[in-house]
């Protein structure tokens, strides 16, 4: 919905058709006196003066303002590169850019014991990673 135009003055009423299109009329003596007058997207009209905008221009603007919503585009982006990162460690580690198998079954049977290994070592590496650091402490409060 229109919810003023350029200057802040609010709308008089609406109307949408099936056309996909939202009219918004305001008051003409408002858009009469306004400063903004040449560069303002309101028609003048014989009665009242009219903005017309199409519903797939307001959608565009919506997807527009997600997308320069920065902290929406980087978490995105961090979890494309969390994926990329697993996908690039199965292909280089667990090998599976190459399948020695044909077959839609046998492939996805390989490839899903492929990622079960790879979990299988990350939770390996984490707990060695932890047990050390906790073996760390204990050393420093010896001393």
């Amino acid at each position: 919905m229109v919810e003023a135009c350029p200057e802040g003055h609010a709308p008089i009423s609406y109307q949408f058709n099936g056309n996909n299109v939202i009219r918004a009329y305001f008051d003409k003596n408002a858009c009469s006196g306004c400063a903004r007058q040449e560069a303002c997207p309101v028609e003048i009209r014989k009665n009242n003066d009219a903005l017309r905008v199409e519903q797939k221009e307001v959608i565009t603007g919506e997807v527009r303002q997600k997308l320069e919503d920065k902290s929406a585009r980087q978490e995105a982006t961090s979890k494309r590169a969390a994926i990329e990162g697993t996908n690039s460690s199965l292909k280089r580690s667990q090998g599976a850019g190459r399948l020695n198998v044909r077959g839609k079954v046998k492939a996805t049977l390989v490839i899903g014991m492929k990622i079960i290994g790879h979990n299988f070592k990350q939770v390996v590496r984490f707990f060695k990673g932890k047990i050390a650091e906790e073996k760390r402490i204990l050393w420093k409060k010896e001393e």
